[in-house]
């Protein structure tokens, strides 16, 4: 008579490259035609952003980044143009944040 028995393995991640840093040369020198949507551009550059400065890509960010903008837009609805933040003091923070860690100084 046979039994059930369960293995528990740990998961593997397949890619068409070899390695991390296959992917992640790959990754920075991909090149969009001009006609993409702008949201898919502003979603390739948060990736390019982090993979330059070596992190791998996570979920939670992609998932951070999808609430903001659902928050944002459930907060701007009914309204004809979408809240400055110029008086936000987060995003002041953001901002000054941004420029410590060097986010805005040109990279080669």
């Amino acid at each position: 008579m046979m039994l059930p028995d369960t293995i528990s393995i740990r998961s593997v991640d397949i890619y068409p490259w070899a390695t991390y840093e296959d992917f992640k040369m790959a990754f920075l020198n991909l090149r969009l035609p001009d006609d993409e949507i702008k949201n898919a551009e502003k979603n390739i550059e948060i990736v390019k952003n982090n993979l330059r400065h070596d992190q791998k890509p996570d979920a939670s960010i992609s998932y951070k980044n999808a609430i903001k903008n659902y928050n944002e837009a459930a907060f701007n609805k009914g309204i004809l143009y979408p809240t400055n933040s110029l008086l936000n003091p987060f995003a002041w923070y953001r901002f000054f944040q941004a420029i410590k860690n060097g986010d805005f100084k040109q990279k080669e």
